[in-house]
């Protein structure tokens, strides 16, 4: 099976020994990738902000998620890669406030998922002087758009301060129901009066 192998030695950027499990994966007969047109690579990172937010209206039981692609060395993203990635992206991203179960409490939370990204650095770490960070997101027809940015804006992303499509501030927008009761009231001269009053949840 094809394997893509994404970890680098720190030091020089040559791909570091595959590990046991990897080397299992490509060498397994039975998964053949150009018969059963099958491929596997591993997901880098997972950023997930799971305490409770809080902005001017008070504190909101939201989580937040979104998965980075990290490319070293000036790496970029080959053709075949970007299609997987843009499929999870499809299937991930895009779902702001979705309810979800909660394995711990088995009750239900609300999660923004931002979908997947790529994060492309010259050398192996971002914070270097001399290094290049670049932010890239998927367009809606699938292609990547590559935008530098500095390590703080990064930060922020990673701490959801900004938002990861736009590297704008992230503001949790509240969606609010307006709902029509209707009631019976009596007028000072004793008949009765329909009254409607709007309310907002």
């Amino acid at each position: 099976m094809t394997v893509e192998l994404r970890s680098k030695c720190s030091n020089c950027g040559h791909p570091a020994p595959p590990t046991a499990f990897s080397e299992w994966l490509r060498n397994e007969k039975r998964l053949e990738s150009v018969k059963d047109g099958i491929t596997a690579s591993d997901i880098d990172y997972t950023i997930h902000k799971y305490k409770d937010n809080v902005d001017v209206l008070g504190s909101r039981v939201v989580q937040l998620m979104l998965n980075v692609e990290v490319k070293t060395w000036s790496r970029a993203i080959d053709d075949n890669q970007r299609q997987t990635l843009f499929f999870e992206h499809q299937l991930l991203g895009g779902k702001e406030g979705k309810m979800l179960v909660d394995s711990k409490t088995g009750q239900e939370k609300c999660v923004w998922h931002f979908g997947f990204y790529g994060l492309m650095l010259s050398g192996d770490r971002p914070g270097r002087d001399d290094e290049t960070v670049k932010w890239c997101r998927f367009m809606k027809s699938g292609a990547l758009v590559v935008r530098t940015i500095t390590v703080e804006e990064l930060i922020k992303i990673f701490s959801f301060k900004i938002r990861p499509d736009t590297v704008k501030r992230l503001e949790l927008r509240r969606h609010h129901s307006t709902r029509q009761i209707m009631s019976i009231e009596h007028a000072p001269l004793g008949f009765p009066v329909e009254t409607i009053r709007s309310r907002r949840s």
